[in-house]
């Protein structure tokens, strides 16, 4: 079976957030099942080093009446033999992923020559993956090529995918069709267009699709996921456990496992001298994330005083919300010995914070499923999350994790203080290290429901 995953990232090709990672592993997991997956992106420049090549595939598409032909490259995602190609529009991708004023017509219009590609790549289905290539599944509804769309996050109140009419037209798309979940808003969301649509969808764990029929969550789409319920599923995502392997990680001091946690002291110690604190058996909660008030850090930075007074040390990895990193580092100027606040994308770093912390803080106010959590848990570092979405679901309070519900800084607190007595019990805070690192959160579940879906479509 050929699938074709659309998508507008790829770790490591591409990567902004947790959707680059799932592009970059699912496909991977599904060829262990038979599967051949090819993933279409846009060309960005970045992409470049890795020396993509030219194809022969002539790619046309309609732009305000005239034929415009995309280029079309190829290249493997690394460490696999998946293939990728790259689709090069002569005046819309240059840098970067997001960020562009005209992001939904960049997408639009990159959404138009990927189902074209698809066709001619003679693909048994199409995967699209959030709103950028939702259009995609619109697009396909005619030529009998079944779709699956995922939603990695609903994004409610933005309109980060709203399309005017004009801009459609300028593609060729005829909109007399298309839905509008606004009222008295012109034009179109994009992502709305692909649920109404496409054949499956799709989003990354149980809890939230539950949790998007509801205006809260879904915002304005809610009501179209409750029509669309009965082909409507969560499934949890995974993440590479080859990537993510305490026993074989090179960004670690010491490399270690569930059967022998030692390495996991000698992690902690290099953490400690890196962010230039003294050794001690003070608990180290690690945070590892975008610095949103959606992630929960602006409840992290309200309880500080009182995660100090109790002599807990905080770090914290990330960019974000202005506000937030402002307040984060002055927070970090006034506990110096116990906040240390990076303001940067690390990868390398980030695993040292996984290995090295105690405990992972992430009191999301929603998350469709979140990686973070499930990284800590495989470096045994147990998490203390909110009860939503895929934390629910993959976080087992008092076995691999500390939840709490509702969310407020008081509870998170509460819930930290809780954690630290178990930590203090070391026999009790080991066993719940080593059945939080023995946790399957690998793809191949998650691979093998969406190849039933995937043979359902297709038949």
């Amino acid at each position: 079976m050929k699938i074709a995953f659309i998508a507008s990232e790829c770790t490591p090709l591409a990567k902004v957030g947790g959707l680059g990672d799932v592009i970059g592993a699912l496909p991977k997991a599904l060829v262990k099942l038979s599967v051949e997956p090819v993933i279409i992106l846009p060309y960005y420049r970045s992409i470049e080093k890795y020396k993509p090549s030219k194809t022969d595939i002539r790619l046309e598409t309609s732009h305000d009446e005239n034929k415009v032909t995309w280029s079309v490259f190829e290249t493997i995602l690394p460490e696999t033999e998946v293939k990728v190609l790259l689709l090069r529009h002569p005046d819309l991708w240059i840098d970067e992923v997001y960020g562009s004023p005209n992001d939904a017509f960049r997408f639009a219009a990159f959404s138009t020559a990927a189902a074209k590609l698809a066709k001619i790549l003679k693909v048994d289905l199409v995967h699209c993956h959030d709103w950028h290539t939702a259009l995609a599944a619109v697009v396909l509804k005619d030529d009998k090529l079944p779709t699956v769309l995922t939603i990695h996050n609903v994004h409610p109140g933005t309109e980060m995918d709203h399309i005017d009419t004009a801009e459609l037209a300028e593609l060729s798309i005829d909109s007399s069709k298309f839905i509008s979940v606004k009222a008295n808003h012109p034009g179109y969301e994009l992502l709305a267009q692909g649920v109404a649509t496409a054949n499956f969808i799709t989003t990354v764990s149980p809890t939230h699709a539950e949790e998007i029929k509801n205006e809260k969550f879904g915002g304005e789409l809610a009501g179209l996921f409750r029509q669309r319920e009965r082909d409507l599923e969560g499934i949890v995502n995974g993440i590479d456990t080859d990537v993510f392997n305490p026993a074989t990680d090179t960004n670690l001091a010491t490399n270690y496992s569930s059967e022998n946690l030692s390495g996991k002291t000698e992690c902690r110690k290099d953490l400690e001298a890196m962010l230039e604190w003294e050794h001690s058996d003070d608990p180290i909660l690690g945070v590892v994330t975008r610095l949103t008030s959606q992630k929960g850090v602006d409840l992290v930075a309200e309880i500080l005083p009182q995660l100090v007074a109790a002599q807990m040390r905080v770090v914290i990895l990330g960019t974000g919300e202005e506000a937030i990193e402002s307040k984060l580092s002055n927070l970090a100027r006034k506990y110096s010995n116990n906040l240390k606040t990076l303001l940067r994308f690390d990868a390398a770093l980030a695993q040292k914070i996984y290995a090295g912390s105690d405990l992972f803080l992430m009191p999301s106010r929603f998350e469709p499923c979140g990686l973070g959590q499930l990284i800590a848990m495989r470096y045994g570092t147990l998490p203390v999350v909110n009860l939503t979405g895929g934390l629910a679901d993959t976080v087992i309070d008092n076995q691999t994790g500390f939840v709490f519900t509702p969310l407020s800084a008081k509870n998170l607190l509460a819930t930290i203080e809780r954690a630290t007595a178990v930590l203090h019990d070391h026999p009790s805070w080991q066993t719940m290290q080593r059945t939080a690192m023995k946790q399957d959160f690998s793809w191949a579940k998650s691979a093998a429901r969406y190849l039933e879906i995937y043979k359902k479509l297709a038949n």
